[in-house]
């Protein structure tokens, strides 16, 4: 006959580091539950272990993290682009010699918009990506590559109509074509200090191009208020810009003589509305918010009598609602 022999076996305490140090045995695993329930409700008492001479260093400063994401936003809303790792770390240290003042931050964004450093030409990339902003606030967004594309289609048809006689569509078409080539040359003007801002926006909105988005003369009328000043034209507005599109007739638009488009766009930027919407759009695009009206007017006197875009993106991308430092 076969003797199963029983015998008691200790299983392994709990933790050390609790004072409830029972040993569980088969003879009492019944109590388990209850051991656990109890130490559950007490909690266990963790011993404490002290170092001596290891104060952690103080530190007020700002972590590298947070410069970099300000350094990266920045690189992209002036570059078009993500800085370069050691662009980004000259920056970082560059902030930091500075103490991240707003003064240092603003001696970053006039470096990076005039200077040439390391062989990369950052007035090139700057104008580039701010004629890209004004294309997608005018043009829907179209490429510099498509703009020209544009432009030699004008002048192909331009080509066609001397060829076949037709000088009256030849003049056309190469006016239409000195528009869109007007876009790439003003850059470089705007860039130059030859132009004005209002005058450089102008370009944007006096081509074919700009026509063809907002075709006939009330689309034209409400998308030229819309783009410039971020509003509609009221309606004894419309109906004196109408008659200057329409039928050339001669009004008063803005406060100032119109008799046609191009002097129709000269009334909408020589005012002071002009650079208000200049305001807004600046902080639609680099802050993503509509401005307060004390803002509005801080920032109008920011743009100065030129009203120099440059001057007001400066503020905004060393304000530290921006940076976030």
């Amino acid at each position: 006959m076969l003797v199963v022999k029983r015998e008691n076996r200790t299983l392994p305490t709990l933790s050390n580091i609790c004072d409830f140090n029972m040993p569980f045995t088969t003879k009492f695993i019944f109590l388990a539950p209850l051991v656990l329930l109890m130490l559950c409700a007490a909690g266990c008492k963790p011993k404490t272990f002290n170092f001596e001479d290891n104060t952690p260093p103080p530190y007020d400063g700002v972590p590298s993290i947070v410069i970099d994401a300000y350094v990266n936003r920045m690189w992209i809303d002036m570059m078009g682009r993500e800085p370069l790792t050691s662009e980004r770390d000259e920056a970082r240290e560059e902030l930091r010699a500075g103490a991240l003042s707003i003064n240092t931050r603003k001696a970053l964004i006039d470096r990076l918009r005039t200077t040439t450093s390391g062989g990369v030409d950052y007035p090139s990339e700057y104008y580039h990506k701010l004629a890209l902003d004004l294309n997608a606030r005018f043009l829907d967004g179209a490429s510099m590559e498509q703009i020209a594309d544009q432009e030699q289609q004008y002048r192909g048809f331009a080509s066609q109509d001397s060829a076949d006689g037709n000088m009256l569509l030849y003049q056309f078409w190469t006016m239409e074509a000195d528009k869109l080539g007007a876009i790439p040359a003003n850059v470089i003007r705007y860039r130059l200090g030859e132009i004005d801002f209002g005058n450089f926006s102008k370009t944007f909105a006096f081509n074919g191009l700009y026509d063809e988005i907002n075709m006939n003369s009330f689309n034209f009328i409400n998308a030229t208020y819309d783009d410039f000043y971020s509003r509609f034209p009221t309606t004894q507005e419309f109906e004196l810009a109408y008659g200057v599109i329409e039928y050339g007739e001669a009004a008063g638009v803005m406060g100032m003589a119109a008799t046609d488009k191009s002097s129709y766009l000269d009334a909408l930027i020589g005012n002071a509305e002009f650079d208000e919407g200049t305001a807004r759009w600046a902080y639609a695009l680099l802050l993503a918010r509509e401005p307060t009206s004390a803002e509005v007017l801080l920032h109008i006197t920011t743009l100065g009598s030129l009203g120099d875009f440059r001057l007001l993106q400066r503020e905004i991308l060393s304000s530290d609602e921006y940076a976030d430092l």
